[in-house]
């Protein structure tokens, strides 16, 4: 009878260490996957902060001045930058700013936070010009470029010569009204 017992006993030990064993196998399996989870988030997420954003947009900062800008707002540098135009931009004595060196020919890189300013024209001239029809009112600027891992970004964007309202695609629209207050009445 003791024998018995005692391999009864050695045999719930043996059930009972193959159970943990098991368990433990499941639970260090469940924390691969965790761990695997956490490091393909974290992956994205420096890879994410990393990626550049580059905008074109017009600057009413020195109004009645308007600059027309190109930035990197992203954090990463961009590389391989070209630009396509809907409508040539045109200041009001005749000049094509989208035919400028920058835009013609891009540019190599842009760093993250750098901006490239040119002066575009007086927002009078320019506005004057655009109801007379000798200047588009909404011009579309798409950019292309690299970040650094070489992966390509194609972010669209409008430029006007008349304010902005940014969304979450990088997409400017612009309208003459928010002008009104500011120019009198201009013709929407």
């Amino acid at each position: 009878m003791a024998q018995v017992a005692s391999a009864a006993t050695n045999l719930l030990f043996v059930v009972v260490i193959a159970i943990g064993y098991i368990m433990m196998i499941r639970l260090y399996r469940q924390m691969v996957a965790v761990y695997d989870h956490m490091l393909g988030f974290m992956e994205s997420e420096s890879i994410s902060l990393g990626r550049p954003l580059v905008v074109v947009y017009e600057d009413p900062e020195k109004l009645p001045n308007l600059n027309l800008v190109v930035q990197n707002v992203g954090s990463g540098p961009a590389r391989s930058i070209s630009f396509e135009f809907s409508a040539p931009i045109e200041s009001s004595d005749g000049f094509v700013l989208s035919e400028l060196p920058v835009f013609a020919e891009g540019r190599t890189s842009l760093a993250p936070g750098a901006k490239l300013t040119c002066y575009w024209d007086d927002l009078g001239d320019l506005l004057s010009r655009i109801e007379e029809g000798k200047i588009a009112r909404h011009v579309e600027v798409t950019t292309h470029y690299e970040d650094l891992t070489g992966a390509p970004t194609r972010p669209p964007g409008t430029s006007s010569p008349t304010s902005m309202r940014a969304s979450a695609t990088s997409t400017t629209r612009a309208s003459m009204s928010s002008w009104r207050l500011w120019r009198g009445s201009p013709k929407a």
